[in-house]
């Protein structure tokens, strides 16, 4: 991998978090809807013609069971050190948490941001830096509703820590190859 293929990933997660169609759907009173982490996860292998996902029917659930069975053999659970060092050389990697972890009826799956770790004071420790499209950044504010009601907040680049919930513990790391 390259500084190059960095550079290719680093203006992707910019991309990823601005893009429209997946910003969290809240109603109008506030009320969390709908989130496109999975979506997203697809982008990403698509963007390393990382075919796994291509499903449209997969939720995160499902790419975190891909990766963690590694049937293509192509997938490798790391740390969040190797997954960051991964996506700083240009490669492709993933956090993720499935819904029986997270004790919710989905789990949670970002892309890992070619960026150095940083500081995470509840995780008392370095985390990797994240792509996260998912409830939204909880600095921003929801936007005006649309004509069916449905407003969006903005996703954001975050610590691992911000955007998985720290009282579950630090989620999965894998990276692809």
């Amino acid at each position: 991998m390259t500084d190059e293929l960095g550079d290719v990933l680093q203006r992707f997660c910019v991309q990823l978090v601005a893009d429209p169609t997946l910003q969290p759907e809240y109603t109008k009173d506030g009320v969390l809807i709908k989130t496109h982490c999975n979506q997203a996860a697809r982008k990403g292998a698509q963007l390393f013609s990382c075919t796994e996902f291509d499903s449209l029917d997969l939720l995160a659930d499902d790419m975190y069971a891909i990766m963690k069975t590694n049937a293509s053999g192509r997938w490798k659970v790391v740390t969040g050190q190797e997954a960051t060092l991964h996506a700083l050389s240009g490669g492709l990697a993933y956090a993720a948490m499935p819904g029986a972890a997270l004790g919710e009826t989905h789990g949670h799956i970002t892309v890992i941001c070619p960026l150095g770790m940083q500081p995470s004071g509840s995780l008392q420790k370095d985390v990797p830096v994240v792509a996260n499209v998912g409830k939204g950044d909880p600095g921003s504010q929801l936007g005006q509703a649309d004509k069916f009601g449905i407003k969006r907040k903005k996703n954001w680049i975050c610590k691992v820590s911000q955007a998985f919930p720290v009282d579950k513990g630090e989620p999965n790391y894998f990276t692809w190859a």
